[in-house]
């Protein structure tokens, strides 16, 4: 916006020179009273670009200052289209202008049953929110959850975070990829490094962490230190034998210590969710129970993309077609239902 206000105010000085020179001109060829100073139609089009650059910086700065503070980047960025809409970048690596649509889809029959779309293209900061539609609308229907028996949602890997985690509860539990890590690299860790608290997992029953060779390590202390009221001490009871030993220990160390926080807590405890294998059978169900609406809202029914501007309005149009594809659910599974009907009476069954 700044490089195209500086072009076009250097492009309309000279424009207005050109004018008052064939003003000038004019005035001698014709006389002062005769011809009335007309501006040039490409001047007339470039002040009203000009204006709109000027009032969406202006706008664009406005919001900034409220969520961030007086300071701008330079490279923030908004589109002359659709002001609402956010560059972000797609499947492919490009970066487009556009919104992020968001859905929660059950398992037994594919329908989408919470959804949303914004302007804030990271999809972490959504997951609270689909959550608790998930968990109203178990309210509204009257699904209650039997005692040790959750309902689970899944999400990959761009959900992992904190707050995430902190969303589950009363009725939902959640089962948040914490990222692909090369294998190898988990064995052996870049040269002058040890092994991070990532490749550690925490056991919540037992209150101790597992390292990559599946030792314990115990809290030292109940409790927590005068300095950091939050920070827990958990040390290895023995690493003295451990084949890892040179990966997890810097030199001169003889035990590992892993300080932590309460949110380290949750996240150790979410990656261990994730390695039982029962949770990772769930987990897998993702591929066609997430992924399988997506693809027949853009390949069967044609919806790739919104096309209204705004996001009130790409968020209806989004809506609306979550909501034809859990119609066509229905259609299908009422004439499946017939069918079966059909079949049964006439083979007497009853």
């Amino acid at each position: 916006m700044k490089e195209e206000e500086r072009k076009l105010e250097g492009e309309i000085e000279e424009l207005m020179k050109q004018a008052e020179e064939t003003d000038r001109e004019e005035d001698k060829a014709f006389g002062e009273n005769n011809n009335g100073y007309n501006i040039p139609e490409e001047l007339r089009r470039r002040e009203e670009r000009l204006d709109k650059i000027q009032q969406l910086r202006e706008e664009l700065e406005r919001e900034k200052r409220e969520e961030q503070g007086p300071i701008i980047e330079d490279r923030e960025q908004r589109s002359f289209a659709d002001h609402d809409a956010r560059m972000m970048r797609m499947k492919r690596g490009q970066f487009e202008y556009a919104y992020n649509a968001q859905a929660c889809t059950e398992e037994s029959h594919g329908v989408i049953v919470a959804a949303d779309l914004t302007n804030k293209a990271s999809d972490s900061v959504h997951l609270p929110q689909m959550v608790d539609e998930v968990r109203e609308l178990k309210e509204e229907v009257g699904l209650e959850d039997e005692e040790g028996k959750e309902t689970k949602i899944s999400t990959d890997s761009g959900y992992f975070g904190v707050e995430n985690i902190k969303a589950e509860g009363n009725g939902i539990e959640l089962l948040i990829a914490s990222g692909r890590e090369d294998k190898e690299e988990a064995k052996e860790p870049q040269e002058n490094k040890v092994y991070s608290l990532k490749q550690f997992c925490y056991d919540k029953e037992e209150d101790i962490w597992r390292c990559p060779a599946g030792q314990s390590l115990r809290r030292e202390t109940e409790g927590s230190s005068e300095k950091q009221p939050s920070s827990y001490r958990y040390i290895c009871s023995d690493c003295a034998g451990c084949k890892l030993r040179r990966f997890c220990l810097k030199p001169g160390k003889g035990r590992r210590i892993l300080e932590v926080d309460e949110d380290q807590l949750l996240l150790g405890e979410m990656r261990a969710r994730l390695k039982k294998p029962e949770e990772q059978a769930i987990y897998r169900k993702r591929k066609w129970i997430a992924e399988q609406p997506m693809g027949q809202i853009k390949e069967g029914m044609g919806f790739r993309e919104v096309t209204m501007r705004g996001e009130i309005y790409a968020r209806a149009q989004w809506l609306l077609a979550c909501a034809v594809h859990n119609l066509m659910k229905a259609v299908r599974f009422i004439a499946n239902l017939r069918q079966v009907k059909a079949t049964e009476a006439m083979f007497g069954v009853a």
